[in-house]
């Protein structure tokens, strides 16, 4: 396809009536012939994007864990930078990874997704772990309730003690359990990134085959099912962008009173780079490229030409504007709340307006069944 030269209640009631429309109508906008390009979109997304997305975050996750054992063999400040940016490109890779976050990552017996990232960190409990005795190892971290393992405790560990960061690692009578914890919980993770690269790995559990190849014994009935999945997911993660990144830690849900808790990643201050990276995520998706890679993304499963240029356009418009207001609020979020509130406000409002796209222009398109955001009421 040509590249860009680049449900929900909560945004109206007119949009999630125009999202999900009258099914006889909207069927009628993706027939039969439509819906036989489909499966090359699905196969695409799937090699193209899933598979090699899933490699690159194992990658990371190993990298992480690597650097932070030879930061603990000997603590300083290199070491620590070090293992502070691999946590760093975990993330970046991970949430670029939300818009397709499905299967195996809420799915039993994998559930890789609230093993890993479970957010937000909830700093008592891991003070509860550091403040114990037993033996942390990945595999003892891998028996710990989600508050206590995953990407937001990794943040909590490494960052948040500031500029006395390196000091609590090497601290004579508390550095070395802390740096148990963080081998532990990055060895745990890079465990859990392995399991969810083989539940989808045609050599492991293979998933990608269920995605691939709808039926009766799959967890997809039909290709439309699958298609359905893919929107959705997209339509999520913008949609938690908006709501969850942005919107709540700003107060836009309580009154205008800022919810410092609800802060993604606050320890780093990577919350906004956490919401242009899932964005990003969901652009790749939508156009069919990553990582260099080009191929059928969903929006070339809209079969007519002129409507698909149409969305595209729109989509390249309200993507760009998203990313420009949100790269206009300063980093860290937990400042930038107090600071420049109305630019937030810009922020959330030009993410709607993305969100928008998805789940009127995209989802009327192809006729998707527009469901309710798992993490409703979060």
């Amino acid at each position: 396809m040509g590249k860009r030269t680049s449900a929900l209640l909560a945004l109206t009631v007119s949009m999630a009536a125009c999202a999900s429309g009258d099914p006889a109508q909207s069927k009628s906008d993706s027939g039969v012939d439509e819906q036989r390009a489909w499966p090359s979109v699905l196969e695409s997304i799937g090699n193209t994007i899933v598979m090699p997305r899933l490699e690159a975050t194992t990658a990371a996750a190993n990298q992480l864990s690597s650097t932070a054992d030879a930061f603990c063999a000997a603590p300083d400040a290199d070491g620590l930078a070090a293992s502070q940016a691999a946590w760093s490109d975990l993330m970046g890779v991970w949430k670029h990874g939300e818009a397709g976050q499905f299967g195996p990552v809420w799915m039993e017996p994998w559930r890789v997704g609230p093993k890993v990232d479970f957010w937000p960190a909830r700093p008592d409990n891991i003070q509860e772990i550091l403040d114990e005795s037993f033996e942390l190892t990945a595999e003892s971290v891998s028996g710990l309730g989600t508050i206590h393992r995953g990407l937001p405790v990794l943040d909590w560990i490494l960052f948040a003690e500031g500029d006395d960061s390196l000091a609590a690692f090497s601290d004579p009578s508390t550095g070395e359990r802390r740096c148990s914890y963080l081998t532990a919980l990055a060895g745990d993770t890079a465990n859990q990134m392995i399991i969810l690269h083989d539940a989808w790995d045609p050599a492991g559990a293979n998933y990608l085959a269920n995605y691939l190849s709808p039926g009766p014994t799959t967890d997809f009935m039909s290709t439309r099912e699958t298609m359905d999945e893919l929107v959705n997911r997209a339509i999520f993660a913008v949609e938690n962008v908006r709501l969850l990144k942005l919107g709540k830690p700003a107060g836009q849900s309580s009154g205008g009173t800022p919810q410092l808790e609800r802060v993604e990643s606050p320890q780093s201050g990577r919350s906004l780079q956490n919401a242009l990276d899932t964005l990003a995520g969901v652009e790749s998706v939508v156009l069919g490229d990553y990582a260099g890679a080009d191929g059928p993304g969903l929006l070339d499963a809209v079969s007519d030409p002129e409507r698909r240029a149409e969305i595209q356009s729109a989509f390249d418009m309200r993507y760009t504007a998203a990313v420009a207001a949100i790269e206009v609020v300063p980093p860290p979020l937990t400042e930038s709340i107090y600071t420049h509130s109305a630019e937030l406000t810009d922020a959330t409002n030009a993410v709607r307006e993305l969100q928008v796209v998805l789940q009127v222009d995209l989802a009327q398109a192809l006729a998707v069944t527009i469901r309710f955001n798992d993490t409703d009421g979060d």
